[in-house]
C-alpha cells in the first residue's frame, strides 16, 4: 500500500520488472520506465513530485489529471456566462 503519512489510502499494487515499475490500484495505473533505481514503495520521490514525473512513462505523464479548485470555478462562472447571458440581461 502507498501512503501518504497522515492520509486516508486506498488498494494500491506495484510491481517491478527491473528498472521499469508499475504502480496501479483504484486510482488507475502509472508506468515508470525512466528508473535509474530498483523503485519501491520506500524509496519514491514523494517529496520531488518533479523528478518522479520525470520517471514516468509518456502515456501516464498524458494522463494525469489535477484538479484546480480555482480553474474549477472560473470554468464554471466562464460556462454561466457563456450559456445564461440571454437571462442576465
Amino acid at each position: 500500500m502507498l501512503k501518504k503519512p497522515g492520509s486516508q489510502y486506498q488498494k494500491v499494487c506495484l510491481y517491478r520488472d527491473g528498472c521499469n515499475m508499475f504502480v496501479y490500484g483504484d486510482y488507475g495505473q502509472f508506468t515508470f520506465d525512466s528508473m535509474t533505481w530498483m523503485g519501491s514503495v520506500y524509496n519514491l520521490q514523494y517529496d520531488n513530485i518533479g523528478y518522479q514525473m520525470e520517471k514516468l512513462n509518456r502515456d501516464s505523464r498524458n494522463t494525469i489529471e489535477i484538479y484546480d479548485e480555482d480553474k474549477c470555478r472560473d470554468d464554471i462562472i466562464k460556462w454561466l456566462r457563456q450559456n445564461f447571458m440571454i437571462f442576465m440581461i
